[in-house]
C-alpha cells in the first residue's frame, strides 16, 4: 500500500486533516491506514516541501494542502499505471479520471510484467526413492 502517494492524490481534492485522509483511504479502497502512519507521512511530506500545514481548526486539528511541488508529484502518481488493487481502487475513485484509459494502462503494465517473467512451469515431478508403485 502506497500511503505517501495516496495522501498526495487525495490532497488534490483540497485541504484535509489526517483523520479525514485515513477515512478517505478506507472508504475508497477498503484498506485501513494507521492514523500514526498518516501523521508520520504528512510530517515527512511537509519536510520535503510537498505539503504545508494550515492553522489548527476549532477542533484543534491541523489540515494540510499541497504545494506546487506536491501537486506535480501527485499528478505523476495519478498518471502512473496502477498495478495493484489498492492503487487501482484509489485512482479509479478520483474525479476526472478516465476509467477506460486507466484500465488500458493497467492492462499494458500487466502485459509488460508478464512478458518479463520466466516461462511458465508446472510442478516438478516427485522424486521416487526406491519405492515400488502400489498396485
Amino acid at each position: 500500500m502506497d500511503v505517501r502517494g495516496s495522501l498526495l492524490a487525495l490532497l488534490t481534492l483540497g485541504p484535509c486533516h489526517g483523520a479525514q485522509l485515513a477515512a478517505e483511504v478506507a472508504e475508497r479502497t477498503g484498506a485501513s491506514v494507521n492514523p500514526g502512519q498518516v501523521a508520520k507521512t504528512l510530517a515527512r511530506l511537509e519536510s520535503e516541501g510537498l505539503v504545508e500545514s494550515r492553522p489548527r481548526d476549532a477542533a484543534g486539528r491541523v489540515s494540510y494542502r499541497l504545494t506546487a511541488r506536491g501537486s506535480a508529484e501527485a499528478a505523476v502518481w495519478l498518471d502512473t499505471p496502477a498495478v495493484d488493487g489498492f492503487r487501482l481502487a484509489l485512482t479509479g475513485s478520483m474525479p476526472g479520471v478516465d476509467r477506460g484509459a486507466l484500465l488500458t494502462s493497467v492492462q499494458e503494465a500487466a502485459e509488460e510484467i508478464v512478458a518479463g517473467l520466466a516461462a511458465p512451469r508446472g510442478f516438478a515431478e516427485p522424486r521416487r526413492r526406491g519405492r515400488r508403485p502400489r498396485r
